[in-house]
């Protein structure tokens, strides 16, 4: 075979084997160009039918957010992680619900080295967010023991006092609040940490009424033993004595 056959014969391999080449990239291209178009109007979509989600609950309208549920009360935008049906069968006497409210400063501690405390850290953080954006109280963030990973005060039930009560949220196998002395203690597992503190809130909203969720309603949830103070609690809010100085309380404006 002469040279000039052998060079043309590959020359056309080499031909081919670059078309092939070129055929494949061209392919994988457009394949990951369609799945990006997919995905940007999947996005699209997505954002717009959770937008259009919508429920009621007692004459109030929630619309779905991206990681919850929104209403608005007094024409003020509220955010949630639940829907208040969802945490009907969540116990929130009535008295750890006026006791917060009453309150114009509080401390929210939590345990620092509970095993879910990631899960108790978030939900001082959201009720802190909270109350200040829907009732004006403000908070002071705490522990109940020391740690090296947080620099706060540390602050339990025994600093509790009725200017300046203490709510803790700490690590139990149940679901509970109650009231000792003018310590707020919540009790919850690492999935219902975020649900008791929307479930105080939509209690202080009076969005679930009063005796929602009664003991004999749900028996997953076991009662506190700890007794409820019944005496009245003083009324933080019209006292004209201004907060300490000094105190760093977090702001949400």
């Amino acid at each position: 075979m002469s040279r000039i056959k052998r060079h043309k014969i590959k020359s056309l391999r080499h031909s081919k084997q670059k078309n092939k080449r070129m055929s494949k990239q061209t392919f994988i291209t457009i394949l990951i160009g369609s799945l990006m178009v997919l995905s940007v109007f999947g996005i699209m979509f997505s954002g717009y039918n959770s937008g259009e989600a919508s429920d009621e609950y007692n004459d109030h309208k929630f619309k779905r957010m991206p990681l919850g549920w929104y209403t608005e009360v007094d024409g003020q935008r509220v955010e949630f992680k639940y829907l208040p049906q969802e945490l009907e069968v969540l116990d929130m006497s009535q008295d750890v619900i006026d006791r917060v409210k009453a309150a114009r400063v509080m401390y929210l501690t939590f345990d620092p080295n509970s095993k879910i405390v990631s899960s108790l850290e978030l939900a001082r953080f959201e009720l802190a967010k909270s109350l200040a954006m829907s009732f004006g109280i403000q908070t002071i963030p705490g522990i109940v023991e020391e740690s090296d990973q947080y620099d706060l005060p540390v602050v339990g039930c025994e600093n509790a006092t009725a200017m300046l009560p203490v709510l803790v949220f700490t690590e139990a196998n149940r679901t509970d609040a109650y009231i000792s002395d003018n310590c707020i203690v919540i009790e919850t597992d690492d999935h219902s940490a975020v649900a008791m503190k929307d479930r105080l809130i939509y209690g202080m909203l009076d969005i679930i009424p009063q005796g929602t969720g009664s003991a004999e309603e749900r028996s997953e949830y076991p009662v506190s033993e700890e007794p409820i103070i019944e005496d009245p609690v003083p009324d933080a809010r019209a006292s004209e004595e201004p907060a300490p100085e000094g105190w760093e309380t977090e702001s949400w404006d």
